[in-house]
Order: structure tokens, then sequence, then C-alpha cells
């Protein structure tokens, strides 16, 4: 499978939600991408079965989600939600690089291996099927870049996901934000969120914390990955720079574009003076 056969798994033609798919990650791969020659686990422990519950009764008027939650573990959860009817969206906007500040190779790993599981969903994906929009947690570590490292720190933005008017037009009315930890949305996130919040649509928050700092080398038992927390109303306060004209730079400041897209580029060396 090339590169660009298995972006347009995870980015079907028919799909309403693919032109907000990430190319970049899947672009920076080589053009046949080796998968880790595992089968992918496909019987992994289903979420907490009361959250599967809201959401299904939630869907009668059509919810999409964001998975907010470290690389491997969103595709792992992408690939729950698609078997229950939604259309995984990557939103991996970086490229990856020798010592990379963001390590992406195991999530570039699943994303290979979950192709196959795609095209086998025992019930095909309709190409109106609700979002599950795919994040890395990951994407902006505090730490800052050495001279010589691969700084692939990267950020989102409003422009990075639909519009509200466009989730609405498709039949979306509620977003449930799918995080790793409690508090406010990362930043960049919370833009978007607030957007979505001041244009009416309903939002909800569910915390995965079960799953925090889990690699899935063999499925976690069930008792691990159950939580007795339902989703609950999510109420985002509006961020520094909201719908500023300097938003979009106080946001990346400090962070690298690739030429290629998306984020990605090596710190330089100080340069030595010469007396």
């Amino acid at each position: 499978m090339t590169n660009r056969e298995l972006f347009r798994i995870w980015a079907p033609a028919d799909s309403v939600w693919s032109p907000w798919a990430k190319p970049v990650l899947f672009a920076d791969m080589s053009a046949n991408p080796p998968s880790s020659g595992q089968p992918f686990a496909v019987a992994l422990p289903p979420p907490d079965p009361g959250v599967l519950a809201w959401l299904a009764a939630a869907r009668s008027g059509r919810t999409a989600v964001v998975l907010d939650l470290p690389g491997v573990q969103t595709v792992e959860r992408a690939l729950q939600f698609a078997a229950r009817g939604f259309r995984p969206v990557p939103l991996f906007n970086t490229t990856n690089g020798v010592s990379a500040c963001v390590p992406v190779a195991d999530l570039v790993r699943r994303l290979v291996d979950a192709g196959p599981v795609l095209t086998s969903l025992p019930q095909p994906l309709p190409p109106d099927a609700p979002p599950v929009f795919m994040l890395d947690a990951n994407r902006n570590p505090s730490r800052a870049p050495s001279p010589g490292d691969y700084d692939n720190r990267w950020v989102v933005f409003p422009q990075d996901f639909p519009s509200a008017d466009f989730l609405k037009r498709n039949g979306i009315t509620a977003v449930l934000l799918w995080s790793d930890k409690p508090g406010a949305p990362r930043s960049g996130l919370d833009h978007v969120l607030v957007r979505w919040q001041d244009a009416g649509l309903a939002l909800y928050e569910h915390i995965d914390d079960t799953l925090s700092g889990q690699t899935f080398a063999s499925p976690p038992p069930a008792s691990d990955i159950a939580s007795p927390r339902l989703p609950a109303i999510l109420r985002v306060a509006r961020p520094r720079a909201y719908r500023s004209l300097w938003q979009r730079w106080l946001v990346a400041l400090g962070l690298r574009r690739s030429s290629a897209g998306g984020f990605g580029g090596v710190v330089p060396q100080p340069s030595s003076g010469h007396g």
C-alpha cells in the first residue's frame, strides 16, 4: 500500500469530512510505508458502556466527536468509533525528523496498520457518517527544543475544522470533546470550541484519563478502561485574542512551518562569531 492509497483510506473522496483531513503526515511517510508486521488489535475493550449509550442516544441529534488523546490512543479510539458508525478524520498536521520534539513514529505505524481495518468494517461508512476528529494531545509539549532538534510541535486553528454552519448543514447539532485531561481545552482547540459554542452547537466533554500513559502493546483489561463518568456539559471561556487578526500568529509563536505543509523544521545551530 502506498502512502497515497493509505491517505485515501483515511480520507475517502466521497466523505463530506475528507477536505479537513490533513495529508502532511501521510505525504511525509515513505512511498510504501512499512507496517508494524502485527495485525491491528481490533478487539480492544470498548469505552464505558454508559458513555456509549449516552452517545448513541445523543446521535439522534447527530454528535461529532473530537478526540484529544495521545496519538496512538487517538487511533485506537477512532477505530472503535468507526465500528460504531463514525468517520475518523486525521488532523495530524506535522512531519517527522531526527530528534523530533513530538514522537510520531508509533503514530505512523498505527495509521498504517489501521488502514486495512477501515476498509473491512462490517458496515461501510456512509459519506455523511458523523465525524470523529483525531488530534494528538502531545502536539505541543512545553519543553523548548535544542539546536539540532527537529521541532515538529504543532497547533490547531479554527480553519482546521468545519465551521459551525457546515456542521449544522450536515446534521451535526452537538460536539463531544473526548480528552485525556480535565480542565480547559488545550490552546488552539479552545478557539475552535468557542466558535462552535457561540454558533449554538451544544458542547460536551468526557475525560478518558484511564488510558493515560498506555501504549496498547496489548489490549488493556476491561476493568482498566471503564469509567463511571458520563459526558458533561462543556462551557469554554473565551480565550485570549479570540477572533483577533493576531490569533494565528500568537498561537503559532515560536513554532516552525514545514516547506511541505504543516509544521516541522530543524532548529539551527547558533552561529559562532569571529573576533
